[in-house]
C-alpha cells in the first residue's frame, strides 16, 4: 500500500491492488487464518467472509498473423548472431512443432525419427522436469517441422544421439532485438504455440488430435475456447462460404 499507514488501510483497498490470481491466493489465507483466531476464541467474528474473488476478464490471445511470422523468420536468418545461437532454428521449431520452450530445449537427437510421414515423429519428454502434464508424447514428423529439424543436423556437423537440439534456453531475446530492428510490435515466444494451433485450426484438423499434440489432456475443450476465434481474415473466410 505504498507508504499509508496500516491503520488507514482498509482489507477491500488491499486485495483491489493484488492481480487476479494472488488475490484469490492471499484471501483464501487471510479468511484460513482468521477462522483459526476465531476457533480458538481470538477473534469473535471473521470479517475476511464477507470478500469473495474477484471476476477477472480473460487474457485474449495474440495469435501472429503468417506475414509477422515470415518477417521475424526472415530478420532472424539476417542475423548472424540468432543463427549461431540456434535461436533463428529454434522460433521455426516452435512455430512448427507446439511444443513449449521448456519442452523445445530438452529435445535430443535420439528423440526424433526422420522417416516419412506416418514412421517420422518426435518424442517430447521435458527432460529431467518433464513436461508439463508430466506425461510424455509423440507428434508426426509434419513437413516444415522435418525441415527445420534437418537443416539443424546439416550444420550440426558430427552429432551424438543424446545431444540435444539447441544450445540456447530461449529465442525471446533474439526475438526481441528482431522486433526492434523491424521496428514492429512484436509478440512473445508462447506465441508461437498459439501460431501452430491456430494453423492447425485452420487446416480443419479436429480438437481433440490438436490437443493431443499440444498435449492438453482435456479432450480439446482448451483448444476450442482458446483459439476458437482464431484470427479475423480466417473468421472472414469462413463467413464467405455461408
Amino acid at each position: 500500500m505504498g507508504s499509508a499507514p496500516c491503520g488507514n488501510c482498509r482489507p477491500d483497498a488491499f486485495f483491489q491492488r493484488l492481480a487476479g490470481q494472488v488475490h484469490h491466493i492471499e484471501l483464501e489465507t487471510l479468511k484460513l487464518l482468521l477462522k483459526y483466531a476465531c476457533n480458538r476464541g481470538i477473534l469473535l467474528d471473521n470479517h475476511a467472509e464477507k470478500f469473495r474473488r474477484r471476476k477477472e476478464s480473460k487474457p485474449v490471445v495474440r495469435v501472429p498473423t503468417k506475414e509477422e511470422f515470415s518477417a521475424l523468420v526472415f530478420e532472424l536468418n539476417s542475423s548472424p548472431k540468432a543463427i549461431a545461437s540456434g535461436a533463428a532454428a529454434m522460433v521455426e521449431f516452435l512455430a512448427y512443432s507446439g511444443m513449449r520452450v521448456g519442452e523445445a530445449r530438452e529435445v535430443r537427437f535420439r528423440d526424433i525419427n526422420l522417416e516419412p510421414l506416418p514412421v517420422g515423429r518426435v518424442l517430447i519428454t521435458g527432460g529431467i522436469s518433464g513436461t508439463k502434464n508430466h506425461e510424455e508424447r509423440v507428434i508426426p514428423l509434419f513437413p516444415k517441422l522435418r525441415e527445420v529439424i534437418q537443416r539443424i543436423i546439416d550444420n550440426a556437423g558430427d552429432i551424438s544421439p543424446d545431444s540435444k537440439l539447441f544450445n540456447t534456453l530461449s529465442p525471446r531475446d533474439a526475438m526481441e532485438n528482431a522486433f526492434q530492428r523491424l521496428g514492429v510490435k512484436g509478440f512473445s515466444v508462447h506465441a508461437l504455440r498459439h501460431y501452430f494451433a491456430s494453423n492447425a485450426m485452420e487446416r480443419g484438423i479436429n480438437f481433440q488430435v490438436i490437443a493431443d499434440w499440444l498435449g492438453h489432456k482435456n479432450g480439446g475443450v482448451l483448444v476450442a475456447k482458446t483459439y476458437g476465434h482464431l484470427r479475423p481474415e480466417f473468421n472472414a473466410s469462413i463467413a464467405e462460404r455461408m
